[in-house]
């Protein structure tokens, strides 16, 4: 080759991928750290949201539940006003009409307020304990159907009702039928005239099956995973939640699904819009819960409660009534007027200040007042000596069960939640004066100093003597020397008075008691504990074993070991 075309080769560098530089690497991390921190600050943005909307959904609650409480009194207020006016009307049939108006709807916004209290009670602590029994529900079925009879025919809709005869299920009877009245009242609602509601009920397979079916608008497929929502039923309160024609809110569809939860099954909803929505309830197999009374028991009415004996020279019973509200006072106060005196208290201090210059036949009282607490009066009355057999009827917009249960336990006779029925509270009052009265009655004859002792009467003063006798055997139960002559010292008497008077009261003589004590404990002793034959003797003030085993099969037909086997 010429010197002067000589080529040279220079050598080839090949560079590494870029990922595996270091600029690379860097990058990458700082790419993935970037990554990392924007998921973790939108898990925190996303968690706030929650938070910050969870406190919205309580403030929105807990408003309304304070609205709910505040309506109660003046709902209370109207009903109480209608009810005495329909009294007074009774002979217009106009006027009939108007208050009979005036009642439901009273009844329609007292509803509506339960329906916020549930709502309630479900977020905080469910439905309770669920008392499962066997219930007709072909029967239940046709009672909730009857009772949108009415209103059907105004509205031209037409109500179809398909379930065996003698379907029967076990379950909980008062939450089905509020599922059943919450549901059908959905259907009404949503129903156009000349629409058509069907309800179905079935046993399927080991299920229960019910279906409520009405013709109309229908929901909308994106709406139908909102219809059991907490937070948009809450922001629809003031719209529809399946069209925008109503204000009616969707409380009872959440309330059905608690109720239906709360007996183990599960709800819910078909529907096609411009046909029908279905809602589909479907109930498991539950055993019955012993101690409780089937369902379909119906209740006997209460009697009539006795008129009221007038107190010595013709005087009244006197009633205390404390309220801070005035004019529930003078509503109760003209109520109770024409058979009791009336004494009105503002608050719990002039209460007690009152019960210190008399002695009322009933008591009254809210709960919620300015200052002290009408509980605090009702354990005031209770703690004192000389007012602790005052009837106390508490009267309350603390309507839940445990606010109720509350009141009682505290020493309420009687719990009635706002708005109460006139008709009611008079029978209240005028039942729990009567029985203080006959109680007060029956103290201040004789047969108050007897009592009644394995279905036989003995005097109050023969039990007590009794009494004695017993616990002085059963602390010296293991002395083999247990004679008449230790007990009848124990009473301060001589053994031939105690004789006397143990064989007047029992029929048997000291030594029979004694000797039927023993073998009785000893009895008790072998069913209750694993203590040896021979420690059982000893316990029971016996050391012969031949004279223990004897008596022990004379008594009870066995020997001791085949008495404790067959037991």
């Amino acid at each position: 080759m010429d010197r002067a075309t000589q080529v040279y080769t220079l050598p080839l560098t090949v560079l590494p991928p870029w990922y595996r530089t270091t600029a690379g690497l860097v990058w990458l991390f700082a790419a993935l750290l970037r990554r990392h921190y924007r998921r973790q600050q939108q898990r925190v943005v996303a968690r706030l949201e929650e938070e910050q909307r969870e406190k919205l959904y309580e403030a929105r609650l807990n408003f309304f539940v304070n609205i709910s409480h505040e309506l109660c009194t003046p709902l209370t207020l109207i009903n109480g006003m209608n009810e005495r006016i329909a009294q007074l009307s009774a002979e217009n049939p106009q006027l009939h009409k108007y208050t009979d108006v005036m009642h439901e709807n009273v009844k329609g916004l007292n509803d509506l307020i339960q329906e916020i209290l549930d709502f309630r009670k479900i977020e905080e602590e469910g439905f309770g304990r669920v008392h499962i029994h066997s219930v007709d529900i072909a029967a239940m079925l046709c009672v909730q159907v009857r009772s949108f009879a009415d209103a059907a025919e105004r509205n031209g809709i037409e109500l179809l009702l398909e379930v065996p005869p003698e379907l029967t299920w076990n379950t909980d009877a008062a939450f089905l039928k509020k599922v059943v009245f919450n549901l059908m009242s959905n259907a009404m609602k949503y129903t156009p005239q000349r629409g058509c509601i069907r309800i179905s009920a079935a046993a399927a397979g080991d299920g229960l099956e019910l279906k409520v079916r009405n013709t109309g608008r229908g929901i909308a497929p994106e709406q139908l995973i909102h219809v059991f929502d907490r937070y948009r039923i809450l922001d629809s309160m003031d719209r529809n939640m399946y069209t925008d024609s109503t204000s009616r809110n969707g409380l009872g569809l959440f309330i059905c699904r608690g109720l239906v939860q709360a007996l183990g099954g599960e709800i819910s909803v078909d529907s096609e819009v411009g046909r029908y929505a279905e809602f589909t309830v479907r109930l498991p197999y539950r055993e019955v819960t012993d101690g409780d009374v089937g369902a379909e028991a119906v209740q006997k009415p209460a009697g009539i409660a006795p008129t009221l004996p007038r107190a010595g020279g013709g005087e009244k019973p006197l009633v205390l009534v404390v309220d801070d509200n005035k004019d529930i006072v003078w509503l109760i106060e003209s109520a109770l007027s024409g058979q009791f005196r009336v004494s009105t208290c503002h608050d719990v201090a002039e209460a007690l200040a009152r019960l210190g210059e008399m002695t009322p036949d009933l008591i009254i009282t809210d709960i919620v007042m300015a200052g002290a607490s009408g509980l605090e009066l009702v354990n005031a009355v209770r703690s004192d000596k000389f007012l602790r057999g005052i009837p106390v009827v508490v009267v309350s917009a603390k309507i839940t069960e445990s606010e109720q249960v509350e009141g009682l336990v505290s020493g309420a006779d009687a719990y009635l939640t706002k708005p109460f029925s006139v008709p009611v509270l008079c029978a209240t009052v005028e039942r729990l004066i009567a029985s203080r009265r006959m109680l007060k009655d029956y103290y201040n004859t004789p047969e108050s100093v007897y009592t009644v002792v394995e279905g036989q009467k003995m005097h109050q003063t023969d039990k007590l003597f009794m009494d004695t006798v017993v616990d002085t055997i059963q602390e010296h139960i293991e002395s083999e020397n247990l004679r008449m002559e230790l007990i009848a010292e124990r009473l301060g008497l001589t053994a031939r008075n105690f004789y006397r008077k143990f064989k007047k009261i029992s029929g048997r003589t000291p030594s029979e008691f004694i000797k039927e004590y023993r073998f009785e404990y000893a009895a008790r002793l072998l069913t209750t504990t694993h203590l040896t034959i021979q420690e059982i003797m000893y316990r029971v003030g016996i050391s012969n074993k031949s004279y223990f085993y004897r008596e022990f099969q004379k008594k009870y037909g066995l020997k001791p070991k085949e008495y404790r086997t067959k037991q």
